[in-house]
């Protein structure tokens, strides 16, 4: 995809993710996929290590945010082509890892804001805890997007 397209418009998000996280004094991951290049290996963090699945279904989020190695505040997907695919996706890593206190975030363009939220209704997401937030709400919210509390 050219610039100014989805692609372009990920990218950026993905390097607002990863200034935010920094800023925060978290470090942060995303996968190779979003052709930014990933900075190390999921598999390295301990919270992960274990969990096969779903160091294989994150392949296809576009970042997560640790704080020390026991502690991930948030994980987020970018919304491509697909929301059922991109809340599936969030879903399913959510249920691969154990309860940690995470945020589990699904950007979306601003157009399909509502329509995600009606997927986010049905009864196979009842229970899923999956915050949508637009594009343009991320950028507005992001400094406020998790507690300001270290451990």
């Amino acid at each position: 995809m050219k610039n100014g397209s989805k692609e372009f418009n990920t990218i950026n998000m993905i390097q607002l993710l990863k200034s935010q996280a920094t800023t925060y004094g978290f470090r942060s991951w995303y996968p190779l996929l979003n052709k930014s290049g990933s900075n190390y290996p999921l598999v390295s963090e301990k919270l992960w290590a274990a969990y096969e699945d779903a160091i294989i279904e994150a392949q296809y989020l576009d970042c997560v945010w640790f704080d020390g190695e026991k502690i991930m505040p948030a994980v987020f997907k970018i919304s491509g082509d697909s929301i059922l695919e991109g809340l599936c996706r969030l879903k399913n890593v959510k249920e691969l890892l154990p309860p940690y206190f995470s945020k589990f975030y699904f950007i979306v363009e601003d157009n399909v804001y509502l329509k995600t939220l009606e997927e986010l209704s049905k009864p196979i997401f009842r229970n899923s805890e999956i915050i949508v937030l637009s594009k343009s709400e991320l950028a507005k919210t992001i400094m406020n997007l998790i507690p300001k509390v270290k451990h």
